[in-house]
């Protein structure tokens, strides 16, 4: 603690050290080789970490000797935002289904109501509907032929998470089915899986951007505003972000610089 101070020196008296001294060690999925590729940034005691092999992480600091490192599962981009099925178009209809006023309706409804090739075979999805004006019969979700849902026979907003296999369809399959079906949204985190991890992050204006994943090497996420791991999109403007840069060459996004404005480098 200080014992006297001066115009241009503090004089310490002694030094107090934390009783502590031993390095804190926390494993990673990061080797020796890695460390050339790895980036991040920090808000407060959160330190988001990007690599082109892995799935991103946050290094959370609770405590001098209290610290964590974990995956990051992100709320997903949207693949599907249907506020009103009379603002979209690219359903298909099978027996029994009308869109009218809004919201899809079904009478005695056997058939499929389809967006064909809109899902990545393999990839998982949150799928977020509603049921109104229920009178009988049951409705499932599917991600594929092969991602079932699950039946549902009453009003009311559900979710369910379904992994897409067999087709890349999404559709929702009548039993008998009476009811209104309406506010569909069907989402996925954009960095879940190999060639979809972003090599860079920085924070702006709000939001946490990531860029530069194999699949989509042009392409930046910018989060919702204040809510950095939500990647919802929609039509509000403090929803996340999506931006792909236009050019005559496919060249990575390598960094992300916050300035008065977003600045990107790529690697050509």
């Amino acid at each position: 603690y200080p014992g006297s101070t001066d115009e241009d020196h503090a004089h310490f008296d002694h030094l107090t050290f934390h009783d502590n001294t031993e390095p804190i060690e926390i494993a990673t999925p990061y080797g020796e080789d890695d460390l050339a590729e790895l980036q991040w940034t920090q808000s407060a005691d959160t330190l988001y970490l990007v690599h082109p092999s892995y799935k991103p992480r946050k290094l959370l600091r609770y405590s001098h000797e209290d610290w964590e490192i974990e995956e990051i599962d992100f709320t997903g981009e949207n693949v599907i935002t249907v506020p009103d099925f009379d603002a979209d178009a690219v359903w298909a209809l099978g027996a029994g289904w009308v869109i009218a006023a809004g919201v899809c309706t079904g009478t005695g409804a056997n058939g499929n109501v389809v967006e064909t090739d809109i899902l990545t075979f393999g990839k998982e999805y949150t799928v977020v509907f509603t049921i109104s004006d229920y009178g009988s019969g049951n409705v499932k979700p599917y991600c594929g032929t092969g991602g079932a849902g699950t039946s549902r026979s009453s009003n009311g907003t559900f979710t369910e998470t379904i992994v897409c296999s067999g087709t890349e369809d999404f559709y929702f399959d009548g039993t008998a089915f009476n009811g209104d079906l309406d506010t569909v949204i069907v989402s996925t985190d954009p960095f879940d899986s190999v060639d979809n991890y972003p090599r860079t992050v920085t924070f702006h204006e709000e939001r946490l951007f990531f860029a530069g994943t194999d699949t989509y090497p042009q392409k930046i996420w910018g989060s919702v505003s204040g809510d950095y791991e939500n990647f919802t999109t929609g039509t509000l403007d403090d929803e996340a972000v999506l931006y792909t840069i236009a050019s005559d060459q496919v060249n990575v996004i390598e960094w992300l610089v916050p300035s008065s404005a977003l600045i990107a480098g790529t690697a050509g």
